[in-house]
């Protein structure tokens, strides 16, 4: 069964959830009969019907003089939220150019759980980079986590030519197995013995993303002069290793 849970993720309420869940169950009903089987006042019933409409997930019509309320088909719904993303998706150059309006502001973005790791690290791989990219800490995780991911995107093909240098605490067959397949994490060079990165650190164009597998958190920081201080670091680091 459909929990509301899962319906709050598409911009329901708990409440209005129930409220849909009831109408899909009845096929078509009174406010007085969701209202029961949602188990919500018949007062709030209305007001959550009325949210519902707005939001295409049911609509009215008359029998025998009385409202009853039915559900719109969910194939029409999904319709309607794929007509959405795709309007959204349209508006992000525009949106992208007002966010840059306030230029020199840091600007911080963060993600929790496997699924948001991987949205922080989309960016880097879907990334048009023009800057050489600078990498801290071993590609085992990162490929034992979204090989099918990374394979996947487009973006990892046109990593494959982006000058980068990795800095790691040891060699391992996941490393070697990222440098031959995806190419995006080399050239390495090694830190002393007993020093160990345990996250992940990603310097690019304007941006470093760090990720905390303890955690599993990813932060990304777009800031051109975090980046410079944070490249500054690295290229010290990398000119003292042998």
């Amino acid at each position: 069964m459909v929990s509301p849970k899962i319906l709050e993720q598409f911009g329901l309420s708990e409440k209005e959830a129930k409220v849909y869940l009831a109408v899909l169950e009845l096929g078509g009903a009174s406010v007085v009969a969701i209202a029961t089987l949602a188990g919500i006042h018949r007062v709030s019933t209305y007001d959550l019907l009325e949210s519902l409409k707005e939001k295409g997930f049911v609509f009215d019509t008359q029998q025998d003089k009385r409202r009853i309320v039915r559900p719109m088909e969910p194939e029409q719904v999904a319709a309607a939220i794929r007509s959405k993303e795709r309007l959204f998706s349209a508006l992000v150059p525009e949106l992208t150019a007002i966010r840059g309006k306030g230029e020199g502001k840091p600007r911080a973005s963060c993600f929790e759980g496997r699924d948001g790791i991987w949205q922080a690290l989309k960016d880097y791989f879907n990334n048009k980079i023009k800057s050489e990219t600078l990498i801290y800490g071993s590609a085992d995780r990162i490929l034992s986590e979204y090989k099918i991911e990374i394979k996947r995107e487009a973006g990892a093909a046109a990593l494959a030519g982006v000058k980068s240098k990795n800095l790691q605490e040891r060699k391992n067959g996941a490393d070697k197995e990222t440098l031959s397949e995806v190419k995006v994490f080399g050239p390495i060079k090694y830190l002393p013995e007993g020093k160990k990165i345990s996250g992940n650190i990603f310097i690019y164009d304007n941006k470093v993303l760090t990720i905390s597998w303890e955690q599993m958190t990813a932060v990304v920081i777009d800031d051109k002069h975090h980046a410079e201080n944070q490249r500054c670091v690295f290229n010290l680091l990398w000119e003292l290793l042998p």
